[in-house]
């Protein structure tokens, strides 16, 4: 089954959002946006999985699953999956007792158990714990190798890398790719940064820095909880803070390796920087840094 974008956002479009078996599919949209997409699926033919799951409140974790085993005509093995998610220890508490962790991990199992073809998420990361993160990824694998699809649909950019490299975004105007940008330019290093705050122009130490982001087409520094608008290219920024301790992890990210509090592996393919801050913002890592990240790591 495919979307048409037209429903979606309530203008004139020959586009639509298809899902596709192997390739799971990354878009970032408005809020307002996910509520519409929520609507326009065939439930008969995708399963939904959002932060909106609800079970029966006298049922155990285990209950659930044979349940829905039962409901699905399903013969994936319950004991595997109390296993994979690690409920095992956890298997006859009640569902009105769980706590949203455990509630997150039953409603992937519900995923994993539906015989829809396909499945959309909408800001599955949200008040998502690592350890779930990580099983996500897990239900991702299972799901492409039951030959099934999955859309995962986010507000925010960051957490559309967890999914994939290539990302698209919605808004009014359509979908489109988001585009990261590459060329060569030499730069001089430097101390400061010029960024924009509203109709002022500020500057700001290096060492203060958290991570630089490209966002379809715009470039932001990440200070504390502050984001602020910035002219120069990544590239640019990348070789004018060379040698200064910073680090071009991603392709639409730069970071500073003095604020790095750790690395996660999601999947075999799959990793996050976690920035020292208050929020521990996740910033994609390219599989491909990996352990050249770790050996800079060392110094800083």
């Amino acid at each position: 089954m495919n979307i048409a974008v037209k429903d979606i956002i309530d203008k004139n479009s020959t586009e639509e959002i298809r899902f596709i078996v192997g390739e799971p599919i990354s878009i970032q949209m408005p809020f307002e946006l996910t509520e519409k997409i929520t609507e326009q699926i065939d439930r008969s033919k995708i399963s939904l999985l959002n932060g909106k799951f609800t079970g029966f409140d006298r049922l155990s974790i285990l209950e659930h699953i044979k349940f829905y085993k039962q409901w699905n005509n399903t013969d994936i093995d319950a004991t595997d999956l109390l296993k994979q998610f690690d409920l095992e220890s956890y298997k006859d508490q009640r569902f009105v007792d769980l706590s949203d962790e455990f509630k997150q991990r039953l409603a992937m199992i519900h995923v994993l158990l539906s015989n829809q073809e396909s499945v959309l998420a909408i800001d599955p990361f949200m008040n998502m714990t690592n350890a779930n993160i990580r099983l996500f990824h897990k239900m991702m694998s299972d799901l492409n190798s039951s030959n099934r699809s999955i859309i995962v649909v986010v507000t925010k950019t960051e957490d559309a890398f967890l999914v994939s490299d290539t990302i698209y975004k919605l808004n009014n105007e359509g979908l489109n790719k988001i585009e990261t940008e590459a060329d060569d330019t030499d730069e001089p290093n430097i101390r400061r940064i010029k960024a924009r705050a509203e109709d002022k122009t500020i500057f700001i130490d290096v060492d203060d820095i958290e991570f630089i982001e490209s966002n379809d087409g715009k470039v932001f520094v990440n200070v504390g909880r502050e984001k602020f608008g910035l002219s120069d290219t990544l590239t640019t920024l990348e070789n004018q803070l060379l040698n200064q301790g910073f680090y071009r992890c991603h392709r639409s990210y730069i970071i500073n390796l003095r604020k790095v509090a750790e690395i996660i592996t999601w999947s075999k393919n799959s990793y996050s920087v976690v920035i020292d801050n208050l929020d521990q913002t996740k910033v994609p890592l390219s599989r491909n840094k990996f352990n050249e990240i770790q050996d800079l790591l060392m110094h800083y």
